[in-house]
């Protein structure tokens, strides 16, 4: 991943905080991976 499409995703995270949630955990379990 790259830095232009973390920021999109960021990005995309402020626009719900639920979905900031799920996408925040399931970045956390990508990096345990």
């Amino acid at each position: 991943m790259n830095s232009v499409e973390f920021e999109t995703m960021c990005d995309r995270m402020t626009v719900s905080s639920s979905e900031t949630i799920v996408l925040t955990n399931a970045l956390q379990d990508n990096l345990k991976a």
